[in-house]
Formats: structure tokens, C-alpha cells, sequence
């Protein structure tokens, strides 16, 4: 049994330095992906270095296990999108001017109702 504990913890601190060793990689990769786009002159090469090392980069961060968890979400995510029912040009339309109505209402019936304290403010100041 305590054996059987110790080999677990020794596994969970071999992933976790697995871990940090993959994250060192994907900031250090990004680095030199940054560094390439400075350092080298504008040449087809150097932009198929960047272009390279941006990919690298990219592969190394979708092999953590936060890069694995983006993945499921952006998964998830799409498919949740193609549940939404869009709607069509004339319900959008409809829905633009019942809003641009509303709107044009209420800020006659605020101005109405600020026109009227202002008002009864200035005959209760002028008693």
C-alpha cells in the first residue's frame, strides 16, 4: 500500500514536470517566433521560419493539458453555435425598428416628464 502511494505521487510529479517542461517549450518557442520576426531580414525564409515556428508553437501549447481543455471548449463552443436559430433578414429588420420605435417613445416620455419637474421645480422656487 505504501508503495502503491509512492509510485502515484512519483507519477503525478513526472507529469507535472512533463508539464512545465511543455510550457517552458511553447513560451520559449514563441520567443524565438517573436525573436525571428525581429532579428532576421524580411526574406521568404525567414517568414517560412516564423511561419514554422509559430506552428510549432501552436502544437506545442495544444499538447498541455490547459491547451487540451481549449480545444474541448472551442469543440464544444462550435457546436453549441450551430444549434443557434439565426433569424432571417425580415425578422431583423421588423426587430430594428420595433427597438428604433421604442426607443423614440421613451425619450419623448423622459423629456415630457424632465420638461415638467423642471417646471414645477421652477414655480416651487419662484414661491
Amino acid at each position: 500500500m505504501f508503495m502503491n502511494a509512492n509510485s502515484e505521487n512519483q507519477a503525478k510529479g513526472n507529469k507535472l514536470w512533463l508539464e512545465r517542461i511543455k510550457w517552458i517549450s511553447v513560451v520559449g518557442l514563441f520567443l524565438l517566433a517573436v525573436g525571428s520576426k525581429y532579428y532576421l531580414h524580411i526574406t521568404h525564409m525567414s517568414i517560412l521560419i516564423t511561419l514554422l515556428l509559430i506552428i510549432a508553437t501552436c502544437v506545442m501549447l495544444f499538447l498541455t493539458t490547459k491547451g487540451k481543455a481549449l480545444l474541448l471548449f472551442a469543440n464544444e463552443a462550435q457546436n453549441e453555435i450551430g444549434k443557434v436559430v439565426w433569424p432571417t433578414c425580415q425578422e431583423s429588420i421588423q426587430t430594428t425598428f420595433i427597438i428604433l420605435a421604442v426607443t423614440i417613445v421613451m425619450s419623448i416620455i423622459i423629456w415630457g416628464l424632465d420638461r415638467m419637474l423642471v417646471r414645477i421645480l421652477s414655480f416651487i422656487t419662484e414661491l
